[in-house]
């Protein structure tokens, strides 16, 4: 899982500063590229996955992009934590905020319980 606190912790939410988060237990990672403006701060992932066909010799790989935009909240002793913001359901716009979330799917925060 992605923790935005984390990111911000290792400097990797900087805008307009590439980045790559590497997770210590697997040979996973992901790319990472923020922009913190104004209008709303965005953060813009970028991996690959393996694609795997019948007729494939060789090992295939598809490049893959999601943009996840980002909310920022002050700290009560300065600085700011970091939280991602859900587009909601097929982009319908829940607009959840979680601190964490999973690399490789879309950031669906899910349906909203009344």
């Amino acid at each position: 899982m992605l923790d935005a606190d984390r990111l911000s912790l290792m400097g990797n939410l900087r805008s307009g500063l590439p980045g790559f988060y590497h997770w210590p237990d697997s040979n996973a990672s992901i790319g990472l590229r923020t922009e913190l403006a104004r209008g709303g701060d965005l953060l813009h992932l970028f991996w690959l996955i393996p694609i795997t066909t019948a007729s494939s010799s060789g090992e295939e790989w598809e490049d893959v992009a999601d943009t996840v935009p980002l909310e920022r909240r002050p700290r009560h002793f300065g600085g700011y934590s970091f939280y991602f913001r859900g587009p909601g359901l097929r982009g319908t716009g829940c607009g959840r905020r979680v601190s964490c979330g999973p690399p490789g799917a879309p950031f669906d925060t899910g349906p909203v319980k009344g």
